[in-house]
């Protein structure tokens, strides 16, 4: 979760959905629902490297097009 340190509140929010939907696709079927750390980083990785530009906007991820659109990630 390092990934999202100065992360907004609506990245954090939807990265528990995404985590909670990752776990419903491979089975877990307990109650309350089991996050793994894999499934918060499959989340992570769909929302910041699958989601495109607009998503990452939306969200609050920061790039630097001074150097090529590369990724700074959350935060100021």
């Amino acid at each position: 979760l390092a990934r999202t340190d100065g992360a907004s509140p609506a990245f954090i929010a939807e990265l528990f959905r995404k985590a909670a939907l990752m776990a419903a696709e491979r089975g877990e079927m307990s109650d309350p629902l089991k996050l793994t750390d894999a499934d918060f980083a499959a989340a992570v990785r769909e929302l910041v490297e699958f989601g495109g530009a607009l998503t990452q906007q939306l969200l609050g991820y920061r790039t630097d097009p001074d150097a090529g659109g590369r990724n700074l990630g959350f935060g100021a």
